[in-house]
């Protein structure tokens, strides 16, 4: 999937937009979130009691993401779609509450969340003139189905094979998610597979963004 992740951020900063820019990077800051939590059920036994007793400590990461509901405060805000495609992504990330994961996979969860996703990003595609847009959203909406795929294809990356106490889950997934460590894609590889040009360049006649001068 590193690919497919390197197109999306080489991607956006043409968009040009800081709301824009900043849901995305809550997206990735969720993707790579998903890394530690496979590495937290191999390091962990699993623990008792029900899916919201033990789903917290791995929902720290979505204390920062922005609302779907937010983002109808702002209907005429640049690239909408966009930012409600990424709105509704932030779903297929839910897996870590259920306990039993295989039902979730039978109950088709996962395919009625990544349908909410390209609800919005079809509305892009179809509809949208920015030629920006109409070049990130497709990179955005390979990185979601491909790491949907990955957890469908092997229910062995949905258990708990660990055997450390549980107690130590909190502080573990504390130390692996900061702000530093969310800047590490390194671990994305291990999402499943996918693959993008790699090339990180500017969408179709557009240049690349200049930072500005130090003073």
């Amino acid at each position: 999937m590193t690919p497919l992740v390197d197109d999306f951020r080489a991607a956006v900063p043409y968009m040009e937009d800081e709301e824009a820019t900043k849901f995305a990077d809550t997206y990735l800051n969720m993707l790579v979130t998903q890394g530690v939590v496979l590495s937290a059920l191999s390091k962990f036994a699993q623990p008792t009691g029900t899916g919201q007793d033990y789903c917290k400590p791995f929902m720290c990461f979505f204390k920062d993401m922005p609302s779907r509901e937010a983002l109808d405060v702002h209907p005429r805000s640049k690239y909408p779609d966009f930012k409600k495609a990424i709105a509704n992504s932030y779903s297929i990330f839910y897996w870590p509450q259920f306990k039993n994961r295989s039902e979730y996979l039978k109950a088709d969860l996962v395919d009625s969340y990544i349908d909410g996703v390209a609800f919005w990003a079809d509305k892009v595609t179809t509809k949208s003139k920015d030629e920006v847009e109409k070049k990130i959203v497709p990179k955005f909406m390979a990185i979601c189905t491909a790491f949907v795929e990955f957890f469908k294809k092997d229910e062995k990356y949905l258990k708990w094979t660990g055997t450390e106490d549980i107690a130590g889950l909190e502080a573990f997934m504390a130390e692996n998610t900061t702000p530093d460590k969310l800047k590490d894609f390194s671990n994305v590889q291990t999402l499943g597979g996918g693959s993008g040009s790699g090339s990180g360049s500017a969408p179709a006649g557009k240049a690349a963004p200049q930072k500005a001068a130090s003073a």
